[in-house]
Protein backbone atom coordinates (compact mmCIF):
# COMPACT_ATOMS: atom_id res chain seq x y z
CA UNK A 1 0.00 0.00 0.00
CA UNK A 2 0.99 3.63 -0.09
CA UNK A 3 4.22 4.21 1.80
CA UNK A 4 3.41 7.84 2.56
CA UNK A 5 5.65 7.59 5.60
CA UNK A 6 8.34 9.03 3.35
CA UNK A 7 6.52 12.35 3.30
CA UNK A 8 7.27 12.70 7.00
CA UNK A 9 11.04 12.87 6.58
CA UNK A 10 11.36 16.62 6.03
CA UNK A 11 9.44 17.20 9.26
CA UNK A 12 11.51 14.60 11.15
CA UNK A 13 8.35 12.78 12.13
CA UNK A 14 8.27 9.48 13.96
CA UNK A 15 8.70 6.25 12.04
CA UNK A 16 5.53 5.62 10.07
CA UNK A 17 4.25 2.18 9.30
CA UNK A 18 2.42 1.78 6.02
CA UNK A 19 -1.04 0.41 6.85
CA UNK A 20 -1.73 -3.08 5.51
CA UNK A 21 -5.12 -2.30 4.08
CA UNK A 22 -7.47 -4.85 2.51
CA UNK A 23 -8.19 -4.50 -1.18
CA UNK A 24 -11.67 -3.78 -2.45
CA UNK A 25 -13.33 -5.46 -5.38
CA UNK A 26 -13.36 -2.41 -7.68
CA UNK A 27 -11.64 -2.86 -11.05
CA UNK A 28 -7.98 -1.96 -11.01
CA UNK A 29 -8.24 0.05 -14.21
CA UNK A 30 -10.31 2.87 -12.70
CA UNK A 31 -8.05 5.93 -12.20
CA UNK A 32 -7.87 7.50 -8.76
CA UNK A 33 -8.88 10.87 -10.17
CA UNK A 34 -12.21 9.39 -11.33
CA UNK A 35 -12.79 7.39 -8.14
CA UNK A 36 -12.64 10.47 -5.92
CA UNK A 37 -14.52 12.81 -8.23
CA UNK A 38 -17.55 12.90 -5.95
CA UNK A 39 -15.52 13.11 -2.73
CA UNK A 40 -13.09 15.87 -3.60
CA UNK A 41 -14.24 19.31 -4.78
CA UNK A 42 -12.96 20.26 -8.21
CA UNK A 43 -9.91 22.53 -7.87
CA UNK A 44 -9.71 25.94 -9.46
CA UNK A 45 -7.28 24.58 -12.06
CA UNK A 46 -9.62 21.82 -13.28
CA UNK A 47 -8.20 20.42 -16.56
CA UNK A 48 -9.67 22.03 -19.66
CA UNK A 49 -10.81 20.19 -22.75
CA UNK A 50 -9.96 20.94 -26.35
CA UNK A 51 -11.99 19.17 -29.03
CA UNK A 52 -13.10 16.64 -26.42
CA UNK A 53 -9.52 15.86 -25.30
CA UNK A 54 -8.53 16.60 -21.71
CA UNK A 55 -5.54 18.92 -21.50
CA UNK A 56 -3.61 19.08 -18.22
CA UNK A 57 -0.94 21.72 -17.80
CA UNK A 58 2.22 20.20 -16.31
CA UNK A 59 3.12 23.29 -14.32
CA UNK A 60 -0.39 23.44 -12.84
CA UNK A 61 -0.27 19.71 -12.05
CA UNK A 62 3.00 20.09 -10.12
CA UNK A 63 1.72 23.13 -8.25
CA UNK A 64 -1.42 21.26 -7.27
CA UNK A 65 0.56 18.27 -5.96
CA UNK A 66 3.03 20.41 -4.00
CA UNK A 67 0.13 22.17 -2.32
CA UNK A 68 -1.93 19.00 -1.84
CA UNK A 69 1.02 17.38 -0.05
CA UNK A 70 1.36 20.55 2.05
CA UNK A 71 5.09 20.36 1.36
CA UNK A 72 5.85 23.90 2.49
CA UNK A 73 4.13 23.28 5.82
CA UNK A 74 6.06 20.04 6.27
CA UNK A 75 9.31 21.90 5.60
CA UNK A 76 8.38 24.69 8.01
CA UNK A 77 7.51 22.22 10.77
CA UNK A 78 10.81 20.44 10.18
CA UNK A 79 12.64 23.75 10.48
CA UNK A 80 10.82 24.55 13.73
CA UNK A 81 11.78 21.18 15.20
CA UNK A 82 15.40 21.71 14.19
CA UNK A 83 15.46 25.10 15.93
CA UNK A 84 13.85 23.56 19.01
CA UNK A 85 16.85 21.23 19.36
CA UNK A 86 19.36 24.09 19.17
CA UNK A 87 20.87 25.83 22.20
CA UNK A 88 19.49 29.22 23.19
CA UNK A 89 22.31 30.91 21.30
CA UNK A 90 23.95 29.97 18.03
CA UNK A 91 27.30 31.64 18.44
CA UNK A 92 26.50 35.24 19.36
CA UNK A 93 23.02 35.05 17.80
CA UNK A 94 19.96 34.35 19.98
CA UNK A 95 18.10 31.34 18.63
CA UNK A 96 14.77 33.13 18.42
CA UNK A 97 16.25 35.88 16.24
CA UNK A 98 17.90 33.35 13.94
CA UNK A 99 14.64 31.40 13.63
CA UNK A 100 12.64 34.53 12.85
CA UNK A 101 15.16 35.55 10.20
CA UNK A 102 15.14 32.09 8.59
CA UNK A 103 11.34 32.01 8.48
CA UNK A 104 11.28 35.44 6.88
CA UNK A 105 13.60 34.26 4.12
CA UNK A 106 12.11 30.78 3.62
CA UNK A 107 8.50 31.80 3.09
CA UNK A 108 5.91 29.27 1.86
CA UNK A 109 6.11 30.85 -1.59
CA UNK A 110 9.89 30.53 -1.60
CA UNK A 111 9.80 26.91 -0.39
CA UNK A 112 7.30 26.01 -3.08
CA UNK A 113 9.73 27.25 -5.72
CA UNK A 114 12.65 25.53 -3.97
CA UNK A 115 11.10 22.06 -4.20
CA UNK A 116 9.56 22.47 -7.67
CA UNK A 117 12.68 21.26 -9.58
CA UNK A 118 12.63 17.99 -7.61
CA UNK A 119 8.99 17.43 -8.51
CA UNK A 120 9.73 18.28 -12.15
CA UNK A 121 12.50 15.66 -12.23
CA UNK A 122 10.27 13.01 -10.66
CA UNK A 123 7.20 13.50 -12.85
CA UNK A 124 7.52 13.68 -16.62
CA UNK A 125 3.81 13.81 -17.49
CA UNK A 126 0.89 15.48 -15.69
CA UNK A 127 -1.52 12.57 -15.15
CA UNK A 128 0.31 10.92 -12.24
CA UNK A 129 0.80 14.10 -10.15
CA UNK A 130 -2.86 14.91 -10.82
CA UNK A 131 -3.97 11.49 -9.52
CA UNK A 132 -1.67 11.80 -6.50
CA UNK A 133 -3.12 15.24 -5.79
CA UNK A 134 -6.56 13.66 -5.57
CA UNK A 135 -5.19 11.22 -2.98
CA UNK A 136 -3.74 13.98 -0.80
CA UNK A 137 -6.85 16.13 -1.16
CA UNK A 138 -9.08 13.28 0.02
CA UNK A 139 -10.20 12.67 3.61
CA UNK A 140 -7.54 9.97 3.91
CA UNK A 141 -4.79 12.19 2.52
CA UNK A 142 -5.58 15.29 4.56
CA UNK A 143 -5.77 13.25 7.77
CA UNK A 144 -2.46 11.56 6.98
CA UNK A 145 -0.71 14.90 6.45
CA UNK A 146 -2.23 16.24 9.69
CA UNK A 147 -0.89 13.22 11.59
CA UNK A 148 2.57 13.76 10.14
CA UNK A 149 2.48 17.46 11.05
CA UNK A 150 1.53 16.49 14.60
CA UNK A 151 4.48 14.05 14.70
CA UNK A 152 2.14 11.11 15.26
CA UNK A 153 2.60 7.57 14.01
CA UNK A 154 0.47 6.72 11.00
CA UNK A 155 -1.02 3.22 10.88
CA UNK A 156 -4.31 1.53 10.06
CA UNK A 157 -5.85 2.41 13.43
CA UNK A 158 -5.44 6.10 12.56
CA UNK A 159 -8.19 5.91 9.96
CA UNK A 160 -11.89 5.15 9.83
CA UNK A 161 -13.27 2.26 7.81
CA UNK A 162 -14.49 4.70 5.15
CA UNK A 163 -11.03 6.29 4.89
CA UNK A 164 -9.41 2.85 4.57
CA UNK A 165 -11.82 1.95 1.78
CA UNK A 166 -11.08 5.27 0.10
CA UNK A 167 -7.35 4.58 0.21
CA UNK A 168 -7.79 1.12 -1.25
CA UNK A 169 -9.69 2.57 -4.19
CA UNK A 170 -6.84 4.99 -4.85
CA UNK A 171 -4.27 2.19 -4.64
CA UNK A 172 -6.03 0.30 -7.43
CA UNK A 173 -4.97 2.94 -9.95
CA UNK A 174 -2.33 1.33 -12.19
CA UNK A 175 -0.34 4.59 -12.31
CA UNK A 176 -0.29 5.01 -8.53
CA UNK A 177 0.49 1.33 -7.94
CA UNK A 178 3.43 1.46 -10.35
CA UNK A 179 4.72 4.64 -8.72
CA UNK A 180 4.63 2.99 -5.30
CA UNK A 181 6.24 -0.25 -6.48
CA UNK A 182 9.08 1.83 -7.91
CA UNK A 183 9.59 3.57 -4.53
CA UNK A 184 8.44 6.81 -6.11
CA UNK A 185 7.98 8.68 -2.87
CA UNK A 186 11.45 7.69 -1.67
CA UNK A 187 12.93 9.01 -4.90
CA UNK A 188 10.91 12.21 -4.63
CA UNK A 189 12.02 12.91 -1.07
CA UNK A 190 15.66 12.16 -1.94
CA UNK A 191 15.35 14.63 -4.80
CA UNK A 192 13.88 17.31 -2.55
CA UNK A 193 16.58 17.07 0.14
CA UNK A 194 19.49 18.76 -1.74
CA UNK A 195 17.31 21.72 -2.71
CA UNK A 196 16.10 22.18 0.86
CA UNK A 197 19.63 21.88 2.26
CA UNK A 198 20.95 24.44 -0.23
CA UNK A 199 18.11 26.88 0.48
CA UNK A 200 18.58 26.44 4.23
CA UNK A 201 22.31 27.06 3.99
CA UNK A 202 21.79 30.21 1.94
CA UNK A 203 19.20 31.51 4.41
CA UNK A 204 21.45 30.72 7.36
CA UNK A 205 24.46 32.48 5.85
CA UNK A 206 22.35 35.52 4.99
CA UNK A 207 20.93 35.65 8.52
CA UNK A 208 24.38 35.37 10.08
CA UNK A 209 25.59 38.28 7.97
CA UNK A 210 22.60 40.33 9.08
CA UNK A 211 22.60 39.41 12.76
CA UNK A 212 26.29 39.19 13.71
CA UNK A 213 27.63 42.66 14.54
CA UNK A 214 30.76 43.45 12.63
CA UNK A 215 33.35 46.02 13.61
CA UNK A 216 34.65 48.05 10.70
CA UNK A 217 38.40 48.61 11.16
CA UNK A 218 39.51 52.21 10.88
CA UNK A 219 42.43 52.61 8.53
CA UNK A 220 44.59 55.70 8.20
CA UNK A 221 42.78 57.72 10.87
CA UNK A 222 43.09 61.45 10.60
CA UNK A 223 45.56 63.03 13.03
CA UNK A 224 44.02 64.80 16.01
Amino acid sequence: MIAIALVARPAHAQSVQSPDLPQTSQPASQPASQQASQQTPAPADTPKTQDGVTVIDMNAALTRLIRAMNVTRLMTVGMDRAFARMPDKVGPIPKDKLAACAHAKLTPEMLEQVVRPAFALTFTEPMLPTELSVVFESRFGTKMIDLVLQNKTVDRSSFTADEVEEMNRFAQSPEISAFLRDNGFARLMRSITPYIVAAGSQARDACVRELVPREVPVTNPRPA
